[in-house]
């Protein structure tokens, strides 16, 4: 636990020296315009320019799928059923 306050600090420390660039947006459109422009930009980049993203995403998915049905069904019954 102590590791993990010590890193803690260490990372807010490391955050105080980042840098970013402030750019006004325009607030002309509304926001809902600002969420869908943000969200097609993000779906683009997932698809177009970093497929790989996409896979592991389709991946976990999957993997999520599978894994959480299993637990839900299966583990109340082991419980209940094998160990009583």
């Amino acid at each position: 636990m102590y590791a993990s306050i010590i890193c803690f600090f260490i990372t807010a420390l490391f955050e105080c020296f980042i840098k970013l660039e402030y750019k006004r947006s325009d607030m002309h459109k509304g926001i809902l315009h600002t969420v869908k422009y943000d969200f097609y930009i993000s779906i683009r980049f997932i698809c177009k320019e970093q497929p790989n993203i996409l896979k592991v995403l389709l991946l976990a998915t999957l993997v999520n799928f599978f894994v959480i049905g299993t637990v839900m069904v299966g583990l109340p019954y082991i419980v209940r059923t094998i160990l009583d």
